[in-house]
């Protein structure tokens, strides 16, 4: 069963590979992520835990817009509700959202 978690350390881990100049770290990072994606989002679509014929390199857009914020408040609880709207924005919309 694929499932999809809230990790802190993975959301760190991200963050570093992103880089603080507000850009990729570099085009081969961009694409790691981005195959990454790929593979969480074929294994969702397969289940149906997430919609089919998401482009991996939208959700690397959505991703980098959570990780690389454009305000002061970069809280951790910030980043948890855009990390929440990004998973049920690939929901199925059957599924409704993660939190309530």
């Amino acid at each position: 069963m694929f499932h999809l978690t809230d990790d802190h350390h993975q959301r760190h881990d991200l963050r570093q590979e992103l880089g603080r100049k507000g850009t990729m770290a570099t085009p081969a990072t961009r694409e790691r992520i981005t195959a990454a994606i790929a593979v969480i989002l074929d294994a969702g679509a397969e289940s149906g835990a997430l919609r089919a014929h998401v482009e991996p390199k939208e959700v690397t857009m959505m991703l980098l817009g959570v990780f690389l914020p454009t305000t002061a408040d970069n809280s951790p609880e910030l980043t948890g509700r855009l990390l929440d709207l990004v998973v049920d924005s690939l929901r199925p919309a059957a599924q409704g959202p993660s939190r309530a």
